[in-house]
């Protein structure tokens, strides 16, 4: 139930920076992030935002903010749930009690392992995080 409450709260919150940034904005901030060119493309997310709001397309705009700011909070809190499952932070009957987890649990880890095909650095980095967690918890015992 812990789990849900979280969720949820955290897709209020993606929700509303989503409706406040729109998704040309979240996406190019996001692109300025990964690439590093964060001034350029922010100059060109505002010329493209611009010209949906012109077009009276801002509504699309601000929808499509919401949905992208949600499914990256969503990614964000798998990876965290994987983490805290991993660390034994999570207990079982947490883990049960929860009506998301089954959703999101898997989310994070897919995302990672499709990234690795592009970027090899990603390439099975839930597998041997998963490994090295297995034989760090035998050596604790």
């Amino acid at each position: 139930m812990s789990i849900d409450i979280v969720f949820v709260v955290l897709v209020f919150f993606a929700a509303i920076k989503g409706f406040q940034r729109g998704l040309i904005i979240a996406v190019f901030s996001i692109l300025a992030i990964v690439i590093g060119l964060a001034a350029a493309i922010k100059l060109g997310a505002k010329l493209i935002e611009k010209t949906l709001r012109f077009g009276m397309l801002g509504w699309a705009n601000r929808l499509g903010g919401i949905l992208f700011y949600v499914v990256l909070y969503t990614i964000i809190f798998s990876i965290i749930i994987f983490y805290a499952e991993q660390l034994h932070i999570l207990k079982p009957a947490t883990i049960h009690s929860s009506a998301t987890y089954p959703y999101i649990q898997p989310l994070g880890p897919r995302i990672i392992n499709a990234l690795g095909r592009v970027i090899p650095v990603f390439r099975d980095m839930f597998t041997e995080l998963e490994d090295f967690f297995e034989n760090l918890s035998h050596k604790v015992q």
